[in-house]
């Protein structure tokens, strides 16, 4: 194999072992969308920025701690009504996405 055909092969393992994680990113955001779209956006807006200022800012915030505050939530040690029940229905995963979401919005 010469080095033409190496720098070839070695191209296409890595285009083939990276086309997992861009669909995976791919279906986290869309999966995302969906749930801000149908819950998050009636207070939070859909970028985190709030409606008013009784409700917290979710724009720029760490993406571990809105993932950890969504499991306070869902476990019962953080309370509050409206949120213990949207995050009632949130895997780990999703919280975690929510949160890299946000913490990507200015």
């Amino acid at each position: 194999m010469n080095l033409w055909q190496f720098w070839k092969f070695f191209g296409l393992i890595c285009a083939f072992l990276m086309s997992p994680a861009i669909t995976l990113a791919q279906v986290d955001e869309a999966r995302v969308q969906r749930i801000i779209s149908g819950s998050c956006f009636i207070c939070h807006g859909p970028t985190g920025h709030h409606t008013t200022e009784l409700i917290p800012k979710l724009a720029g915030q760490n993406a571990e701690y809105i993932a950890r505050q969504l499991a306070n939530f869902k476990n019962g040690t953080r309370v509050n009504k409206e949120m213990a029940e949207m995050s009632s229905k949130l895997s780990t995963e999703e919280m975690l996405a929510l949160g890299k979401f946000f913490e990507k919005q200015n």
